[in-house]
């Protein structure tokens, strides 16, 4: 099969806050998946190019969680490879009320 784009990288879990609470102060966190490259192939099937998004997910939830997301936008994802030794990126962010900056950890 044919793309008009083929990407390659590394996908990670953001945990964000509510807007204007701290990580130290939250009750909660929202889960969502983060990867320059996999956002650029999520983008392209946006607009109604076709793309796929080549990486290596560890084999578990957390893995599955970012293929699902992934996949659920029609990237095609044939050449994610999965390792039951590898680990899955995780980062931070505090969603900032004014006037402080947004906080990546």
């Amino acid at each position: 099969m044919t793309h008009d784009v083929v990407t390659l990288g590394e996908a990670m879990l953001r945990l964000w806050t509510p807007t204007g609470e701290r990580l130290a102060n939250a009750g909660s966190l929202r889960i969502s998946v983060g990867g320059a490259e996999s956002n650029v192939a999520v983008a392209l099937r946006q607009i109604g190019k076709s793309a796929s998004w080549i990486s290596r997910l560890s084999s578990g939830p957390l893995g599955e969680r970012i293929c699902q997301e992934i996949g659920r936008h029609g990237v095609d994802l044939s050449g994610v490879k999965w390792d039951a030794e590898s680990r899955t990126g995780l980062y931070f962010v505090e969603l900032s009320a004014t006037p402080r900056p947004v906080m990546v950890h």
